[in-house]
């Protein structure tokens, strides 16, 4: 299961409380280790200095290398379950940002879609998710998150990069996981709906042995009819 949406929407908080909850395997996108995310986020705040610039090529390929490394890690975890906070098709939402704003070209553009969908269809059945769960908050929310967990590389994000985001997102990156016939989750996420979630969760997994303080919340917490199917194949928690 893999969660996906804005920057500070809360993917991160919820893998580790559902890791927690149910003792499964996490895997975290590597933030501390990322080279050039302070790069990154300098070249949009300063998208005509070259030195910046080259940062946003590099990094497109530096994560690249690193989700389909990654991915090959989850074989480790054949026949077990476990939920990871960023999925790679993901990344189609900043590079069709990039090339809109002309910072790489459709050419790049091009090379990077075909690199990413190349690298996931031949991953095995074990190193995929089943399901995507899109946390949908507000860019306004996601901003003010931002600015209270106060991460130093993104004080220079403008409030408007989280509306092109989530835009592009919708744009670039849903048709994909449409496309594709995973079990895709929309969750209002701009309050704390955690039992929710904790919820789609049991459903999904069907574990054997749920810990008692959870399946007291999903007694108290709503039903699998909160859940609606849409024509696209999305299923929108009520």
């Amino acid at each position: 299961m893999t969660f996906e949406g804005n920057i500070a929407s809360g993917k991160s908080s919820l893998v580790r409380s559902i890791s927690g909850h149910y003792n499964l395997e996490m895997i975290m996108e590597d933030v501390e280790s990322n080279p050039f995310l302070h790069l990154f986020y300098q070249a949009l705040a300063n998208p005509k200095n070259e030195e910046y610039r080259r940062a946003f090529m590099d990094m497109q390929v530096w994560l690249l290398g690193t989700r389909t490394t990654q991915k090959r890690a989850y074989s480790h975890f054949c026949g077990q379950y476990y939920v990871s906070d960023r999925d790679m098709l993901g990344d189609l939402a900043f590079w069709g940002l990039l090339k809109e704003a002309g910072n790489i070209s459709q050419k790049e553009y091009d090379w990077l879609k075909n690199a990413i969908t190349w690298t996931h269809g031949r991953l095995s059945g074990d190193q995929l998710y089943k399901s995507v769960i899109w946390l949908e908050t507000s860019p306004e929310s996601c901003f003010e998150r931002k600015n209270k967990r106060a991460r130093s590389e993104e004080d220079m994000v403008p409030q408007q990069y989280f509306r092109d985001l989530d835009r592009a997102y919708k744009q670039y990156v849903w048709p994909e996981w449409i496309s594709r016939k995973v079990d895709f989750y929309v969750v209002n996420w701009d309050c704390d709906r955690e039992s929710e979630l904790v919820e789609v969760a049991k459903n999904h997994f069907m574990f054997k042995e749920v810990p008692v303080e959870i399946k007291e919340i999903i007694t108290k917490g709503p039903t699998s009819q909160m859940v609606k199917r849409s024509s696209e194949g999305i299923y929108y928690v009520a």
